[in-house]
């Protein structure tokens, strides 16, 4: 269902001018928010070391697998950054990391973790 209510030129004026009107079977005013109950929808909440990948589905990445990265030593480099083991704990919050003036987030950090190229 559209969230959306679509109101054209005479309605469009109408309600401009001060005037209710009857819209997709909605009564639109102008001093009253329209608040459909049934369209409304919580913000799902995202646990840590998960993101939201395509269509919204959530994927999450195991810790143990981004650590990895770390077996040659507690810090290693992208471009003019230095990711350390102590960065983990933010990191696995936001599942971004900022390097440059890009944001590496998601499926790429993942990545990059695991050594791959990340094009930003």
């Amino acid at each position: 269902m559209d969230p959306h209510i679509e109101l054209c030129e005479d309605k469009a004026m109408s309600l401009f001018l001060g005037k209710c009107v009857q819209a997709d079977g909605f009564e639109v005013c102008p001093s009253e928010p329209v608040v459909v109950e049934h369209l409304k929808s919580e913000p799902e909440h995202v646990p840590r070391g998960c993101y939201k990948g395509a269509h919204e589905k959530i994927e999450c990445v195991d810790e143990q697998d981004l650590l990895q990265a770390f077996h040659h030593g507690s810090c290693f480099k992208v471009d003019h950054k230095f990711i350390c083991q102590e960065d983990m704990d933010h990191i696995m919050d936001t599942m971004c990391v900022d390097i440059e003036h890009y944001h590496v987030c998601h499926d790429s950090l993942h990545r990059l973790f695991q050594g791959e190229h990340v094009k930003m």
